[in-house]
């Protein structure tokens, strides 16, 4: 299953395609956002608001551009988002103010409370999810994810 290249071991490009890292990550994925859609139908709130909102709460305000990154949300999908978000009242959008060109984003208070709202779902899944999970194994996960995150970020510069 596994080969070594020089000091890394790699998987083989002949494994099994349900074995392979890449598919268990989409499948994973893919499970994951019906099961979060699920879990905020209650609050009112998609998935993709919810990780717009999140973000928000927990970096504060920024650029459409650096929102649509951190959430990892398209750009154009991002601000059609912001914009339906605004409406309901949940963020607020101001121009910045060295270049009026660039929008800065932030939640309101509404949007804070329907996030705090919403969390409650969320919170079970995730406990739904990894119960079988020690507390190391969760941080380890945690940390193999950014890992491999660090790795696919750096080829696409």
């Amino acid at each position: 299953m596994v080969e070594t290249d020089g000091d890394v071991s790699v998987p083989r490009p002949d494994e099994p395609l349900v074995d392979a890292p890449e598919y268990l990550i989409s499948f994973l994925q893919r499970l994951n956002r019906d099961q979060m859609e699920t879990a905020l139908r209650a609050s009112g709130l998609k998935l993709t608001g919810w990780r717009i909102l999140s973000c928000l709460d927990e970096r504060g305000p920024m650029s459409l551009l650096d929102l649509a990154e951190l959430s990892v949300i398209e750009r154009t999908v991002t601000s059609r988002l912001v914009d339906r978000l605004i409406a309901d009242g949940l963020v607020s959008k101001q121009a910045f103010s060295h270049d009026k060109r660039i929008s800065i984003v932030a939640i309101t208070g509404k949007g804070r409370d329907l996030l705090r709202a919403s969390n409650l779902g969320v919170r079970n899944l995730r406990a739904q999810l990894f119960r079988d999970f020690s507390d190391d194994e969760y941080r380890q996960l945690c940390r193999l994810l950014q890992r491999l995150k660090a790795n696919a970020q750096s080829l696409r510069r």
